[in-house]
């Protein structure tokens, strides 16, 4: 196969995958893309009532605040959890047909992604809503953020949706750690709120500094460089971390499927 068509049948395998992928998500659902969006604004207003008018937490803009590490953690928790029995549920297909067992969760991760990217135009509202300026050309970094936050999901999607063919608690494994990991994460408290002797946990999540880059842009029209940097790096490196340990179990996945 020539390197041209090559890379346009990969292209329509991976579309194919997408469309079967958003599918499989909306088959009955009324509500359709909706359900993306309403399910971080619920929990926003949770949090926004119980950190604002019962724990009394001043910050400002809060609903804002929540939004922009929500939508976010809703993109990556989403991900993660379906990756984690992405080749499970995808088994006949693994044993019955030849083809890169890795487009299967790079569909799921991209279909995830697409969401998030639609939500952008809910986060405009919220800002118009509170009466938030639009920072250019800050802003303009949204994209480069969107790529570092897909390559770090890609990365642990890739090494979940690998293991787990092996060790099936994995699958429970990842539900608790994702839940670990929503609290370590500041998405409902400002880092100004972690006390000093804890600050160095900010460099250890490159979650952490992905969300307070999306907040910088959006409510203060500034880029923390260093974190945006070290972002990208993690991001590198997991991905990297994920793909070579998928691609050496690989090739087991239809014996043990």
């Amino acid at each position: 196969m020539s390197s041209k068509k090559s890379t346009r049948y990969y292209r329509d395998l991976i579309t194919e995958l997408l469309k079967k992928e958003i599918k499989v998500r909306y088959k009955n659902n009324i509500l359709g893309y909706a359900w993306s969006i309403l399910n971080p604004l619920a929990q926003a207003m949770v949090f926004f009532v119980a950190f604002q008018y019962i724990l009394k937490i001043k910050i400002e803009n809060y609903v804002l605040f929540l939004i922009l590490g929500l939508f976010p953690w809703q993109w990556f928790l989403n991900s993660v959890i379906a990756s984690s029995v992405s080749m499970i549920s995808n088994a006949n297909l693994i044993k019955k047909t030849i083809f890169p067992r890795e487009y299967i969760v790079y569909a799921g991760v991209l279909n995830d992604m697409v969401h998030f990217v639609l939500s952008l135009p809910v986060l405009i509202l919220f800002l118009v809503v509170y009466q938030q300026p639009i920072h250019f050309p800050q802003i303009l970094l949204f994209p480069a953020l969107v790529v570092i936050q897909l390559f770090v999901t890609l990365g642990l999607a890739l090494l979940v949706a690998s293991v787990n063919v092996f060790f099936r608690d994995l699958e429970r494994l990842v539900a608790i750690l994702l839940n670990m990991l929503f609290y370590a994460t500041p998405i409902i408290y400002a880092i100004g709120m972690i006390p000093a002797k804890l600050q160095f946990i900010i460099y250890l999540n490159p979650l952490t500094l992905l969300i307070i880059n999306y907040r910088n842009i959006f409510l203060y029209g500034d880029v923390h460089w260093k974190y945006f940097f070290l972002s990208a790096a993690y991001a590198l490196g997991i991905f990297l971390f994920g793909y070579i340990t998928f691609n050496r179990l690989k090739s087991r996945f239809a014996e043990v499927l």
